[in-house]
């Protein structure tokens, strides 16, 4: 059994389906009990949500390609380090930035089960585009994917962040920062510059 939370709704991988509802400190949540072969299927249904979030899941999914160029994502990185919500992007980690052509990693990651092309697709786990989109729409800052190769794989893995990747893309943005940790052999990404 592994539970985990999606937006404020927290889902418990079990080998049955069940929904319990309880309210801890005040707050309505709901458990989802679902099978680990089912979460990628699953799409979201608004009805589960309070109008406020409904709003901010249509206001993002109605937004053109237009408007979604005229958000700029901002990466806690750089001069912007103190921002950043983890302890490996800050500069004596052992962790180091490097920026990619964000098109060549798109084509070169193995995403999983999300289609980079798209952002918002009723997917259960829409609600983290939203939360980008968001954040960046208001000049807030997020952490930068974390990246790597396994040794005899050339798709990237994103082992943090493919949300955040997928909606810079849908952004427009050229470049992206990413966090590597420095025992690897940064060369090896020559190709993604």
């Amino acid at each position: 059994m592994f539970l985990y939370d999606v937006n404020g709704t927290l889902f418990i991988r079990n080998d049955d389906r069940r929904v319990m509802k309880c309210v801890w400190n005040g707050i309505k949540m709901r458990f989802y009990y679902i099978a680990n072969k089912d979460t990628k299927f699953m799409k979201i249904d608004l009805n589960d949500f309070e109008q406020d979030e409904q709003n901010r899941y249509n206001k993002v999914k109605k937004m053109t390609e237009e408007d979604l160029m005229k958000i700029s994502p901002k990466w806690a990185v750089g001069k912007n380090y103190t921002k950043c919500s983890e302890p490996k992007f800050l500069p004596d980690s052992d962790y180091t930035i490097i920026e990619l052509n964000l098109s060549k990693l798109i084509e070169s990651t193995d995403f999983i089960e999300l289609n980079p092309y798209e952002l918002i697709t009723d997917d259960i786990n829409d609600f983290r585009f939203v939360y980008i989109i968001e954040r960046w729409d208001n000049g807030l800052f997020i952490d930068p994917p974390t990246i790597y190769l396994t040794n005899n794989d050339e798709k990237v893995r994103i082992t943090d962040g493919r949300h955040r990747t997928i909606a810079a893309y849908h952004t427009g943005a050229e470049l992206i920062p990413v966090a590597i940790h420095k025992s690897f052999n940064i060369e090896r990404l020559d190709y993604l510059n």
